[in-house]
């Protein structure tokens, strides 16, 4: 994949209570188009939706999409390209969260290719406005799972996981030491019997000289704090999620909480709250955050969602879910994105010389788990339940001198002079390209503002431009929760 693939289209509020949807970059060079709809009177219940009236929605988006030539025009574009160039369609929405997030983005449906996100080959995320995506890596991979929703067991979780870790340590058939991917793994837990079973687990393995994964008792909210200073690359929640008025939270039951079994308890002991989860992120700038629990992903008045806020923070990406999920659906998350994000890095990454900037697609995460929820459940709507939020750019990843693989390693930076001067260059880099980009938007919102005499003769009028076609290559033309 090249750097940037991405088809990114912005929804803003706009002046008279309508919506300006705007074209803000294509592979192709396109930008710039906008238009004014009036807020969309689309409804879709996903927990009640069947197949097809989900298809109804989708293709009813596509439409409005295609309402702006430039608009339609980039989407073909996307459609027609070839079969191994995956295309992320990215959707940056600025405005009323409880409102415009109301828009299943996810469930965009067109004739001939179907609903896009259970393609691989055009994944859905929608893109938040941060700022450099670029990060120091030390080998090895490093991964926190904080798991422990209260009343529920996280053991579906960690096996995901496990066969997950096991299979990116192991070489491929065929392929030398050197195709293993280095993870070290630290579980944060507090049912007992499963932080027993992980302890047995661990010393079986370092019996066998694999010293890979830690395994601490969740005790207090200092607990989870201590472990983030180790900035992992990959952080996992498994707890239960709540959405208040004031934002959503998590709740993490610890070992006391575990060690009473009172049925009456309502409330775990540590809770996340939007403000929390951003300060816990800020200056860690984790690859991923993956909220496994209910309403992750969900908003609440005019405040933005736990997913969100994480990517705002600082995460290169933040996975969740827009309502409550059954355990069982949860679980399939860890049996399915991990498997695949782990071949990805070891693709990309085992190859990579030291000072090498490798480019990792986050937004190409949430296929494999929308294919594996809708082979589970196709009568219903989950695998449109998941929300990806990505960076504004994709990720950069800077590879400083290996670390060697001891457990006891949390890979803290060290930057030497000339991994310093490789993180220099690829940050101006980005900074400069971030810059050219603002420019471009300011430049075009002053031509909008200005009126059509500006744009004669740019080719942005009927007639002047691309001379497309209609048509998108495949024939389209004009339970408790966790």
């Amino acid at each position: 994949m090249a750097d940037n693939q991405r088809t990114t289209i912005v929804i803003e509020d706009a002046e008279g209570g309508k919506l300006r949807v705007r074209l803000n970059r294509a592979p192709s060079g396109r930008s710039g188009s906008s238009m004014l709809l009036s807020p969309f009177d689309l409804e879709l219940d996903p927990e009640q939706a069947t197949e097809a009236t989900a298809q109804a929605y989708g293709a009813a988006l596509h439409a409005k999409l295609c309402a702006d030539r430039k608009l339609k025009a980039a989407m073909r574009d996307a459609l027609r390209a070839p079969v191994d160039d995956v295309r992320p369609l990215c959707f940056k929405i600025e405005g009323e969260p409880s409102l415009i997030d109301a828009w299943m983005w996810e469930v965009l449906w067109v004739r001939g290719k179907e609903f896009l996100a259970l393609q691989p080959q055009w994944p859905i995320a929608r893109l938040v406005d941060s700022g450099t995506t670029a990060r120091v890596y030390h080998a090895p991979v490093r991964m926190l799972a904080v798991m422990s929703a209260l009343g529920v067991s996280a053991r579906g979780d960690w096996e995901g996981i496990r066969r997950a870790v096991e299979a990116a340590r192991r070489p491929r058939p065929g392929r030398g030491e050197g195709d293993k991917l280095p993870i070290h793994l630290t579980v944060i837990a507090a049912e007992p019997q499963l932080v027993k079973e992980l302890n047995d687990y661990r010393a079986a393995r370092e019996a066998e000289g694999e010293s890979w994964l830690k395994v601490v008792s969740l005790d207090s909210q200092e607990t989870v704090e201590e472990h983030l200073a180790g900035e992992p690359h990959i952080v996992h929640f498994f707890c239960h999620g709540r959405l208040e008025y004031g934002g959503g939270t998590l709740s993490l039951a610890t070992r006391s909480d575990r060690a009473e079994d009172d049925p009456n308890l309502a409330t775990a002991s540590v809770t996340v709250d939007l403000a929390r989860l951003g300060r816990l992120v800020n200056g860690r700038k984790p690859w991923l955050v993956t909220l496994n629990c209910c309403v992750g992903a969900a908003s609440s008045g005019p405040i933005q969602s736990l997913a969100k806020e994480t990517v705002d923070a600082g995460a290169g990406a933040a996975l969740g879910w827009r309502t409550a999920i059954a355990p069982e659906s949860a679980h399939v998350l860890c049996q399915s994105v991990y498997a695949a994000f782990f071949r990805e890095l070891r693709d990309r990454l085992n190859g990579a010389r030291p000072e090498d900037t490798v480019p990792i697609e986050l937004a190409t995460l949430g296929s494999t788990l929308r294919a594996a929820l809708h082979d589970k459940h196709r009568d219903l709507l989950t695998w449109a339940l998941p929300v990806l939020y990505v960076a504004q750019e994709p990720l950069s990843v800077i590879v400083a001198a290996a670390r060697p693989d001891d457990s006891d390693d949390l890979g803290r930076t060290e930057v030497s002079n000339a991994d310093a001067k490789a993180i220099t260059d690829t940050v101006t880099d980005q900074v400069l390209r971030e810059a050219m980009q603002a420019n471009r938007e300011l430049a075009e919102a002053i031509r909008q503002l200005l009126g059509p005499d500006l744009r004669r003769g740019t080719g942005d009028e009927p007639g002047e431009g691309d001379g497309e076609g209609d048509g998108e290559g495949g024939g389209e033309g004009d339970g408790d929760g966790v």
